[in-house]
């Protein structure tokens, strides 16, 4: 234990074991046990490293693997600049800082009634609202019925109100309706950049799989739009969300290079 020396302080004062103690026979002191702890320790390695044939354990391997594709480029014309990105980054850290100082204020009285945090269609009429969206999950759920409702805004005393884990919540519907779309529409833009501005680091790993998920979904509508040149407008709020997921998140192999 020669290198451990200068961080292993003893706890406890122990004197050295006298020559004349038969060691084997049991410890007739506390004292005399410890002498034969330090003693014993004194003969180990200081790494000791199992010998395993791992060879018998090749034919039981079960683990499989699923290479899971990044972004796909947006074509030359469409792919925003640097300094852009750095810009939104930028916006999008103040925009942060601004929601933390309310958050730590008390918080205001909201006249709006938010679903309970497992209501999904609930989250859906809050937020989008549209017939098309209702339609899409009663058929789902074997509900025929529909109604045209209007989605509510990601009002900053809306977004206060929610605890993290309803944010997290709700930001994992959005990428669930997000991957059975073929477009992005601006009110769910909104409630996007909401949420995102409203979680909190360090990420879980299932949050951060969800935001690698909400890049390449938007990677998948960008490469849909950028086919058709009156949607192009389209364009910059997927490479927004894209932005933020790749740089201010630290998920930089997802990124528009």
């Amino acid at each position: 234990m020669s290198y451990l020396g200068d961080v292993l302080h003893p706890a406890l004062p122990v004197k050295p074991l006298r020559e004349s103690v038969d060691e084997s026979k049991p410890p007739s002191t506390a004292e005399e046990y410890l002498q034969r702890v330090v003693l014993e320790a004194a003969g180990c390695e200081d790494v000791v490293v199992a010998e395993v044939d791992r060879t018998q354990f090749a034919s039981k391997q079960t683990g499989v693997f699923q290479n899971i594709p990044g972004c796909a480029q947006a074509p030359s014309h469409l792919t925003p600049s640097l300094e852009w990105q750095q810009k939104q980054v930028s916006d999008f850290s103040m925009v942060r800082r601004k929601l933390a100082q309310m958050k730590s204020l008390p918080a205001p009285v909201s006249s709006v009634e938010l679903p309970d945090e497992d209501d999904e269609k609930g989250w859906l009429l809050f937020c989008l609202g549209s017939e098309v969206q209702i339609s899409h999950l009663d058929k789902e759920m074997g509900n025929s019925e529909t109604e045209a409702v209007e989605g509510q805004l990601p009002l900053v005393s809306t977004i206060v109100s929610m605890n993290q884990p309803t944010v997290e919540q709700i930001l994992d519907y959005h990428i669930n309706w997000l991957q059975e779309s073929t477009q992005l529409t601006a009110q769910q833009g909104r409630w996007l950049y909401a949420l995102l501005a409203a979680l909190e680091l360090p990420l879980t790993p299932e949050i951060c799989f969800l935001l690698r998920t909400l890049a390449r979904e938007c990677s998948r509508l960008r490469a849909l739009v950028a086919e058709v040149e009156s949607q192009q407008e389209m364009v910059s709020p997927l490479n927004l969300l894209i932005c933020l997921v790749a740089l201010y998140f630290r998920q930089a192999d997802l990124a528009d290079v």
